[in-house]
């Protein structure tokens, strides 16, 4: 039976229509699916940026102060000791750098467990909380004079709640002591090790303070140092500080993300400093009760306050499935340079996930804000 050729004309042109329809089908569906997967990219990598920043800025506080004290050193007319005219005889000299130490311990309502310009000669200008008054805060200047031996001439000492002075009730009796004899050596002897006496800034590996262990536990410390030389190029010796750590957690809690989000921050050690996920990454024990592995660090060398143990998880340990799936894949993304923004399977589920290195001032030490956005 003879096909009419108008049957024929009309099947193709249904047959084009058709392809031409499942074309353009094909066509919106993958620029739609682009256009999402570009949208939620900006979506993580703003977020990322956004948390980065405010987390530079949280780190950027203890750095800029730290710096601060070193550069003051190239101030025209400071005279520092021994050169001071009046260092042998009063406390004169450290009136400067006290004044500026106390105005930064009071801008972040002493926060810092310590701030402190070591000299050569074994002078020293300190504010610090105490291990023999939990919740007192000293300043103190103490001067190296051969003749008289160390001393410790000035202090103040107060309460760091209510300000009350210590003197304000004679029944505390003496104020606890101000400056230890080994402070010196301690601190300013290893950081220039470790820097070969250049004029440079480095972080040290967080450590763990008790000296109010009484009012606030255990906490987790960073302490930076600066090598510090005059304008002359005379080495002078070593300005340091104690930004506490315990705060970062909360602080990236409150941070700018969407509610899904998780945010991970992981050091040079591929060890956990934060997390907005709900599971702890830090815990705090008995020597002996609380086993000391590889990511654990004792307070028994950094503090004078009850010894104990403090211990982060590893980043490929901690209970989070995307996290682990990542470090499964690729452990070295969460101490990548710069910034790398990926998509993928993790958990099951399709996540953005971006590493971007939180810069600091301070060398020998990094931090990585590592996002998940599914």
């Amino acid at each position: 039976m003879a096909v009419s050729l108008r049957l024929i004309i009309a099947l193709i042109t249904s047959i084009t229509v058709l392809i031409v329809a499942a074309i353009t089908l094909a066509i919106t569906y993958s620029v739609s699916v682009n256009a999402v997967r570009d949208t939620g990219e900006r979506l993580s990598v703003a977020i990322s940026s956004t948390v980065a920043h405010e987390v530079r800025g949280f780190m950027a506080r203890g750095e800029n102060d730290l710096i601060a004290i070193q550069n003051m050193s190239k101030v025209p007319n400071v005279t520092l000791p021994p050169d001071h005219p009046e260092y042998a005889t009063s406390e004169k000299w450290a009136d400067l750098y006290l004044g500026a130490i106390r105005a930064m311990s009071l801008r972040v309502n002493f926060t810092y467990s310590s701030i402190s310009f070591i000299f050569m000669d074994g002078s020293i200008i300190v504010t610090f909380d105490h291990h023999l008054a939990p919740g007192w805060i000293t300043e103190a200047s103490q001067t190296w004079r051969p003749s008289l031996n160390r001393s410790t001439m000035r202090q103040y000492t107060w309460h760091l709640t209510t300000h009350e002075t210590w003197e304000s009730d004679p029944s505390r009796g003496a104020p606890p002591v101000g400056t230890d004899p080994g402070d010196s050596s301690d601190i300013a002897v290893p950081v220039l090790q470790l820097t070969a006496y250049r004029e440079k800034c480095i972080w040290f590996p967080p450590a763990v303070d008790t000296n109010d262990f009484v009012n606030k536990g255990a906490r987790f410390i960073l302490y930076g140092a600066c090598v510090v030389y005059n304008a002359s190029n005379v080495l002078l010796g070593t300005a340091n500080i104690g930004l506490f750590l315990d705060e970062l957690p909360n602080f990236l809690r409150g941070t700018s993300k969407t509610p899904n989000t998780q945010l991970v921050l992981v050091d040079s050690y591929r060890l956990l400093l934060g997390s907005t996920y709900d599971a702890p990454f830090l815990e705090f024990g008995l020597p002996g009760v609380l086993l000391q592995r590889q990511n654990c660090v004792s307070s028994a060398f950094t503090s004078g306050g009850p010894v104990r143990i403090g211990c982060r998880s590893f980043a490929e340990d901690y209970p989070y499935a995307p996290l682990q799936d990542l470090m499964a894949v690729d452990r070295s993304l969460v101490r990548a340079p710069g910034h790398t923004v990926r998509f993928g399977k993790l958990d099951g589920k399709n996540f953005y996930y971006i590493s971007q290195r939180i810069p600091l001032k301070l060398e020998s030490y990094t931090i990585n804000l590592v996002t998940f956005m599914p």
